[in-house]
């Protein structure tokens, strides 16, 4: 990814940041030299790759661990830890399935599920947005990039609470960069 903007501002944040994407995400900007925020569920592997970054790269980090499925607090604690940073790029990455296709009606914990998909996929994305986009309104420099996968775009009946999801992830993209 080159974009100009990330030397406007030299601070980054990435949900869904301790594996997968959005650690390759971090390490490519830290390597650029720009200080990341990690967002994620487990504390230990956020350090971890935290840890690594700075040894690395010689940034700092800072790492924020939430339950993207736990609406009740977490947006309030992590607009608390993001306060008076200039955030330049918001990479909203992290995200949930199914743990195996199954048809809709035949989840056993649908509600518990869905509840959970919703709150990771769709909440996170608006909530992340409500809180980085204000600053780069403000200072009118700043990049969003929404990460979603192509299960919107492909059929699939045993996945369709996650595959709605993804679609209105990829709408969402309207704020930033919708990547597939």
């Amino acid at each position: 990814m080159h974009f100009a903007i990330f030397r406007l501002i030299n601070i980054q944040v990435i949900t869904g940041a301790s594996d997968g994407i959005g650690k390759a995400y971090a390490e490519h900007l830290a390597k650029k030299g720009l200080n990341i925020v990690l967002i994620s569920r487990t504390k230990s592997k956020l350090d971890n790759v935290a840890q690594d970054l700075e040894k690395k790269f010689s940034v700092e980090t800072k790492t924020i661990a939430v339950d993207f499925t736990d609406t009740r607090s977490i947006y309030h604690d992590i607009d608390k830890q993001l306060t008076g940073l200039e955030i330049g790029v918001l990479i909203n990455n992290v995200g949930m399935s199914y743990s195996h296709p199954e048809y809709f009606l035949e989840n056993k914990d649908n509600d518990h599920l869905y509840d959970d998909l919703i709150a990771c996929n769709i909440y996170s994305v608006t909530n992340m947005c409500k809180i980085v986009m204000p600053g780069m309104v403000e200072r009118r420099k700043g990049v969003v990039v929404n990460i979603s996968s192509t299960a919107a775009q492909i059929p699939s009946p045993m996945l369709t609470v996650c595959c709605y999801q993804v679609l209105c992830r990829q709408v969402l993209g309207g704020f930033g960069y919708g990547i597939c």
